[in-house]
């Protein structure tokens, strides 16, 4: 094993640290959105399942409103 290649090798393990502290922390903003995205999704299923029992239009099974729309 020579010297230059030790240094070679360091400087590749290097550059794949910091690529996959990258590809981490991409996910970790990927995550954060998919987490919010779902949260809006929550409230707005929330919401209608709370209006359509309040209109009583249905009998207040949100199920039953998807069953109806398919």
């Amino acid at each position: 094993m020579t010297m230059e290649w030790a240094i070679q090798r360091l400087q590749e393990l290097r550059d794949d640290y910091t690529s996959g502290e990258n590809q981490l922390a991409q996910l970790d903003r990927r995550r954060v959105q998919l987490q919010d995205g779902l949260l809006r999704t929550a409230g707005a299923i929330q919401m209608l399942e709370e209006l359509i029992a309040a209109s009583g239009a249905f009998d207040a099974d949100p199920e039953a409103v998807v069953t109806i729309q398919q």
